[in-house]
């Protein structure tokens, strides 16, 4: 086998892997998917979430200054607000409800808890 033949050989090889590994590319994509990933910039914090339906993807917008949270769908190549969320009122309800009286219980007369 002379270098001609040699070259040949190894140029018809290498242009087979390099044909099959981008079939393997073009055939079998595979989505990029973001969630869980989080980022803060001053008083916001941004995460992004996959829908279980229709390819749905959310992007949570939370304003820890007003504390509330939107959340924005794409779905078909649109954006749409899907749900506005007002933090302000789960933490008022739970002040409130931790500032009520509790009921006083019996001596335990020695017994620890």
């Amino acid at each position: 086998m002379n270098s001609k033949d040699m070259t040949i050989a190894v140029l018809s090889t290498t242009s087979v892997v390099l044909l099959v590994g981008l079939l393997v590319v073009n055939v079998l994509p595979t989505p990029a998917f973001g969630s869980g990933m989080t980022a803060t910039a001053g008083k916001y914090v941004v995460t992004v979430g996959v829908g279980s339906a229709n390819n749905e993807e959310y992007v949570y917008i939370a304003d820890t200054s007003s504390d509330r949270i939107g959340v924005y769908r794409f779905i078909g190549g649109r954006i749409e607000l899907s749900a506005g969320i007002d933090l302000a009122e789960f933490t008022t309800n739970k002040n409130n409800a931790s500032s009520q009286t509790r009921p006083t219980s019996r001596s335990s007369r020695g017994r620890r808890p």
